[in-house]
């Protein structure tokens, strides 16, 4: 990815609940709650099924959207962006083999 994160982890004060076909997360330590389009909530389900591998998430968004890489890439490195600064997710340091 753009930013440097390959891999991203949702902290366990998050709780998030699917309604309406939208994802409503709830950050438990600042008492907050974000609301997530559809796309917002298909790549939380991503993240969540590649276990914040960044790059699966990639590839399965090219496949189910009409969009190029590039722009793919840069909207979820500023996307992925957001949520840390929010303390939604956070970055994520490879294991060493």
């Amino acid at each position: 990815m753009d930013t440097g994160v390959a891999q991203v982890s949702i902290p366990s004060t998050v709780l998030c609940r699917e309604l309406d076909g939208e994802l409503v997360l709830l950050d438990l330590d600042q008492g907050t709650y974000f609301s997530m389009n559809p796309v917002g909530t298909r790549i939380w389900q991503l993240i969540e099924r590649f276990d914040g591998r960044l790059q699966p998430v990639i590839d399965s968004l090219l496949q189910e959207f009409d969009v190029a890489e590039t722009p793919c890439r840069l909207d979820l490195a500023a996307w992925i962006e957001t949520l840390c600064e929010h303390r939604l997710l956070k970055p994520k340091q490879p294991s060493a083999a």
